[in-house]
Parts: structure tokens; C-alpha cells; sequence
């Protein structure tokens, strides 16, 4: 692979999920057919339109400003968490990128349940340490 052929860059954000690029006029410049299918929308001819055409509920516009990675979660077509990412070139604000880290309610409470499973645990083991750190305490000088 050859990471000076823009072609290359294509290939990739092709198999990233939900995956769309706007300019800073909000202009959609790229869209992959994953991200174009899942909002039921033609890829071709959403290039070129403002992304409230295309995607009436995103979020771009509001965080074009941003300068770090947002998590956005949004419900139009089922709950998911999406990120935006702020492009640059040349230390330039040239657009936002925005790719799906869920895109389906089920994923998203699988999700949930997993998190807060990994939480419990974490909280037992500070509840045993803790304790073993006052019982250590408890009969010392």
C-alpha cells in the first residue's frame, strides 16, 4: 500500500462503519456505501449536498468547532454512538469526519451490560482491597 495514493485513504475509510466526510461549508465529500445504505440514501448523489439534505439529524454542523474527538450518540435510525473528528491540513480546519462506533440499540445495551458487568467487578475489588488495607491497619502501631 502506498499512503501517498489518495486511493489508498479511499480504500480504508471504505470499511470504516458509518463512515462520512464533510467540508467546513458542511458540503458531504465522502460517504462509503456501508454509511449510504445504512441511512438509505444514494452514495453518488449525496456528494456534493449539505449534510442536513442528506442526514437531517447529524450533529456535524453544531461540532465543526470542535478540536478533539466528540462522541455523539443519536437515535434516528436506532440508538448508536458515532464520532466526530475534527480534518486539518495544513493546521487548516478543512472539514469533520464522523464514523459509527454503534449502529444498532441491541449493540449499544450489549454494550451497556458489559460495562457495567466489567464495573461490578472493579468495584468489588476495590471494596476488597479496601477492606484488607482497614483490616491491615486495624491491630497495627
Amino acid at each position: 500500500m502506498n499512503i501517498n495514493d489518495p486511493k489508498d485513504y479511499e480504500l480504508i475509510l471504505s470499511h470504516v462503519p458509518g463512515a462520512i466526510v464533510v467540508n467546513t461549508a458542511g458540503t458531504v465529500t465522502y460517504l462509503n456505501e456501508q454509511c449510504a445504505s445504512y441511512m438509505g440514501v444514494d452514495r453518488e448523489s449525496s456528494l456534493g449536498k449539505h449534510i442536513l439534505e442528506v442526514f437531517p439529524d447529524s450533529k456535524m454542523i453544531q461540532n465543526m468547532n470542535i478540536n478533539e474527538p466528540k462522541i455523539e450518540f443519536y437515535y434516528s435510525f436506532g440508538a448508536g454512538i458515532s464520532v466526530h473528528i475534527p480534518v486539518f491540513q495544513n493546521g487548516e480546519r478543512v472539514g469533520l469526519l464522523e464514523f459509527d462506533v454503534v449502529q444498532a440499540s441491541a449493540v449499544l445495551y450489549e454494550l451497556a451490560d458489559g460495562y457495567a458487568s466489567f464495573l461490578d467487578r472493579e468495584l468489588k475489588d476495590l471494596d476488597g482491597e479496601i477492606t484488607h488495607q482497614l483490616n491491615k491497619n486495624k491491630y497495627s502501631l
